[in-house]
């Protein structure tokens, strides 16, 4: 037999053997799920703020003031013809701020009175008090505070990333006389922190 006649007999028969083989198929996916941290806010390392104490006398009225924005050292002053004492000082609170791209805000609600007792209704069981400035550092420590520029507005962190910033609050008091009842006046700074998306 020729090779010429073998050829083409070859090749019917390797065409025949691969066309009658069944065959399978199927598929595979190929998948990543894409997540996003949520954004949060944390407030963290309140003090009260601080005026001390304050033993009446006769003559000018008691005032005092509480300034975030300046050195420990300096942070108290006061007049008026009682004695001072006590231990003055800011108030403190911090903001973090996690997986945010947007920026947050921090709004503060302040008394209009420091008051005595949960039934103060006359003007002798209070005490004027007015808001003073905010101010903010980098750290907790950090010697000065800042109230430059928008200190109530925090910077996006970034996603996958946190920031913190923290804040001294001062104020003022004003009108202390002999005719105030005696005993501990209080009232409530409200801090409020809408986060970021």
């Amino acid at each position: 037999m020729s090779l010429f006649r073998i050829t083409p007999f070859l090749f019917l028969c390797v065409w025949f053997l691969w066309t009658g083989v069944a065959q399978g198929q199927t598929t595979i996916s190929a998948s990543v799920n894409i997540t996003r941290p949520s954004p949060s806010c944390t407030v963290s390392g309140t003090q009260d703020l601080e005026f001390g104490s304050y033993q009446m006398a006769s003559g000018t009225n008691g005032t005092a003031t509480v300034n975030p924005a300046v050195a420990e050292a300096s942070l108290f002053t006061s007049a008026g013809a009682g004695t001072w004492g006590g231990t003055p000082d800011w108030g403190t609170f911090a903001v973090t701020v996690n997986n945010t791209s947007t920026n947050s805000t921090v709004a503060m609600s302040y008394p209009t009175n420091l008051e005595t007792g949960a039934s103060c209704g006359a003007a002798t069981c209070r005490i004027p008090f007015s808001s003073g400035t905010v101010a903010f550092g980098t750290t907790a420590t950090q010697a000065i505070f800042s109230t430059s520029g928008t200190p109530l507005t925090i910077g996006s962190s970034g996603v996958g990333s946190s920031s913190t910033r923290y804040y001294r609050v001062g104020g003022s008091l004003s009108g202390i006389a002999l005719t105030k009842d005696v005993g501990v006046y209080e009232g409530d700074i409200t801090i409020t922190v809408t986060c970021g998306t």
